[in-house]
């Protein structure tokens, strides 16, 4: 048996590499073998660990598996979709084998979110430091940088005013500069030492302002609002502020479902779609040029080969799910996620419900949504899926549920040639 010191330090460094490894692939320095790294660590992980699986992980995400895994395969079998059935096979192991990597990573955390997201912090901290030095490509001008994301301002007459800092693109940036903001909070909280995560705060809110990304500030904003309201001592306060936000999100929703499939446009949707940097524009034009069965979709496919096809861009997680996986999926991944997000609502696990929260927002603007090869998933979702066990019961793991099946299978077995015999 491992010893429980020996365990903590395998566990450490898996995570420890893991984070430089998805950092890195996010930037230039990535020339494909990081990403091949990436995947490698993410096998091995799930092929290890999958056994120490808590069971009711696997089963809160049963509509997950069901849409996204079984039902992709069936379909395919039977020829539901445009896509050849080989490369729907393929991608549904890879999603498989990432999701199970994400639950394992989560696992190997479970009940210990503090040294979890401290490792994320420095790790990230880090890199982004380190850039920082190497790039050079950070600027102490907040206010004209504010006024150009609040104009939406990204080229000017010298050239481009957002930092890369070595990134594939700003928002892949500002997406790491809000990550860190968000763990770096948590830490300040809960860490006795709170001089670093201070410094980190602040770090991470000069590299956001620099990206010029505006869906990470817009996530970050949401969250502030659901932490302010969720430490209002005033129950009734607290639920009136509640329903206006929910209606707020649930307006949102609906016009952004309006402008997309609507055929009326006019002056507030110009307004929204120059806001969203013409997002509901090329969704509209995505509807328009893929043909794709609205049930089932084209089949379980990449973002990036689905952009190949009419090269163009599916900013939408929404969008997403409809073209590949249809309503099918598309619900699915909601009902997924939501019962995800309602256990830690009952367990009352603060920053899970904080994290969860800038997950879905940023997903109204990102295509990312519980595609667990992407970082912004692995890190959000991993960090979710922390804390879903009931405090003080025991935790059945699948190593032990199929200990138990095979005891009952054995039992039965050794019954009936006992009775065969007599």
């Amino acid at each position: 048996m491992i010893s429980n010191k020996c365990f903590n330090h395998i566990r450490y460094w898996i995570l420890i590499i893991v984070a430089f490894t998805l950092v890195l692939a996010a930037t230039n320095l990535d020339t494909g073998k990081i990403q091949q790294l990436y995947m490698v660590e993410a096998f091995a992980v799930a092929i290890i660990f999958t056994v120490k699986l808590d069971v009711i992980k696997l089963k809160l995400l049963i509509p997950y598996w069901l849409t996204l895994t079984i039902l992709p395969l069936v379909f395919s079998g039977f020829h539901f979709y445009a896509l050849e059935g080989q490369k729907v096979v393929v991608r549904v192991i890879y999603i498989t084998i990432c999701m199970l990597f994400v639950l394992c990573l989560s696992q190997l955390y479970e009940g210990d979110l503090k040294t979890y997201t401290f490792i994320w912090q420095v790790i990230i901290c880090s890199v982004l430091l380190f850039l920082s030095v190497k790039e050079k490509d950070l600027s102490f001008n907040f206010g004209s940088m504010i006024q150009a994301i609040w104009e939406n301002k990204r080229y000017d007459d010298q050239g481009y005013t957002r930092a890369l800092l070595g990134f594939d693109n700003e928002n892949q940036l500002g997406m790491f500069a809000s990550v860190l903001f968000l763990v770096s909070c948590y830490q300040f909280k809960v860490a006795k030492n709170k001089l670093f995560s201070l410094i980190s705060i602040v770090f991470a809110i000069v590299i956001l302002i620099n990206s010029g990304s505006r869906t990470p500030i817009v996530c970050l904003l949401t969250v502030i609002i659901v932490w302010v309201i969720c430490n209002i001592k005033n129950k009734m306060m607290r639920i009136i502020l509640s329903c206006i936000l929910l209606s707020v999100g649930i307006g949102a929703l609906y016009l952004y479902i309006r402008f997309v499939f609507g055929h009326e446009l006019g002056s507030l949707y110009t307004t929204v779609n120059e806001f969203s940097s013409y997002r509901i524009s090329y969704a509209r034009e995505v509807l328009k040029k893929i043909d794709f069965n609205w049930l089932v979709g084209i089949g379980i496919a990449s973002p990036g080969f689905v952009k190949e096809m009419e090269n163009l861009s599916l900013d939408s997680t929404l969008l997403y799910y409809l073209v590949t996986s249809g309503m099918v999926g598309l619900l699915g991944c909601c009902v997924a996620f939501f019962g995800l997000m309602l256990r830690h609502f009952r367990l009352k696990n603060r920053f899970q419900i904080y994290v969860g929260t800038f997950y879905v927002v940023f997903n109204l603007f990102e295509n990312q949504f519980l595609l667990p090869d992407v970082n912004t998933t692995l890190i959000c979702l991993s960090i979710i899926c922390i804390g879903l066990s009931l405090p003080g019961t025991q935790v059945v793991t699948v190593a032990s549920l199929v200990h138990r099946w095979l005891d009952d299978i054995f039992n039965s077995l050794k019954v009936k040639s006992y009775d065969n015999i007599q």
